[in-house]
Parts: structure tokens; C-alpha cells; sequence
């Protein structure tokens, strides 16, 4: 419980923190088939509890200008949540358009009731269903990757089909 609360407090003090207007992007290039690499790295212990392959389309020689520290924090978000949420042996997939500079990420997870969807960066807001489980959180996260995509001068959008799966794009302006 105390870690659970220790984990909700940062997450406030972050938000705390990009709601003040002092947080800055330090944009450098990124070369993004070698951070996704390093990502799926990192997130291969969770993705092998529950079975679960994360597929990337990241196009070698890829660069963006941008903060890798900070948009690290928006993708372990929405891996995250895709892991969270997903079903055991699921699949997420995240994929580079050079030609649009256009980030997504998708799974074939549960995905999200249409009456959800519009809330789902608002603070503190969780589905239904998940608060009736006993799946963790405090609805910080996509919240905190909205305004951390602001900063960074990303428009995060996310459409959704029940049954279907989940998928947050990243538009890199």
C-alpha cells in the first residue's frame, strides 16, 4: 500500500511539475530503432509474465529531434497500460511512419467502450471495469503523457474498439 501511494504522489508531483510550465524539452537526435530496441528490452520481463510480444516496425536509420527522456515517459505509459489491460499472449505493436512522422502504437487487447475514450486523459479517470479489478493505478498516466506530448510538441490521440484493441498515435510536428 505504501508503495502504491509512494507511486501515486510522484506521479502528482510530475504533473505538478509540466502543469507549471517549467518542464523543457532537450531536443537531440534520437535514433529510434535503437531507443525502441532498448525499450522492448526493458520491457521484457512484464511483456514474458503474461506472454505477451511487443512488435516494432521502427525502419533502421530513423532520427527524431526530440527529448528521449521525456517521450520515454509518454511510450512507458502507453506500453504500460497496453500490458496492464492487455489479455495474456496479446500482441502490441509499434510502428514508424517516416513519411508522417507518425508514431503508433496498437494492441488486440479488451480495448475501451466509446463512452470512455474522451475521458481517458482526463485526470484521476479510470473505466468502469477497471475499478471494480484489481488491476493498479490512480489514472495519472495518460494524463501525464498528454502533457508531457504538449512539451514535446506532440498531438497523442487514441481511438479504441471494444473487443478489438487500442491504438494511441503520435503525430511528431
Amino acid at each position: 500500500e505504501v508503495d502504491r501511494l509512494n507511486a501515486m504522489l510522484e506521479q502528482l508531483l510530475q504533473l505538478a511539475r509540466l502543469e507549471s510550465g517549467n518542464t523543457r524539452a532537450n531536443r537531440t537526435p534520437v535514433d529510434l530503432s535503437a531507443f525502441f530496441n532498448a525499450l522492448n528490452a526493458e520491457w521484457q520481463p512484464r511483456l514474458a509474465e503474461k506472454n505477451m510480444h511487443l512488435g516494432l516496425e521502427i525502419p533502421s536509420g530513423s532520427t527524431l529531434a526530440t527529448d528521449a527522456a521525456l517521450l520515454n515517459i509518454v511510450l512507458d505509459n502507453l506500453i504500460g497500460n497496453a500490458v496492464k489491460y492487455g489479455h495474456a499472449g496479446g500482441q502490441i505493436h509499434c510502428t514508424w511512419s517516416v513519411e508522417n512522422n507518425v508514431l503508433t502504437i496498437s494492441d488486440n487487447g479488451p480495448g475501451i467502450p466509446a463512452e470512455h475514450v474522451p475521458h481517458l486523459f482526463d485526470r484521476f479517470y479510470r473505466t468502469d471495469a477497471s475499478r471494480s479489478t484489481s488491476i493498479p493505478g490512480a489514472g495519472l498516466g495518460l494524463s501525464i503523457a498528454q502533457k508531457i506530448a504538449g512539451v514535446l510538441g506532440i498531438q497523442l490521440c487514441v481511438s479504441s474498439q471494444e473487443g478489438a484493441g487500442t491504438t494511441f498515435t503520435l503525430h511528431f510536428f
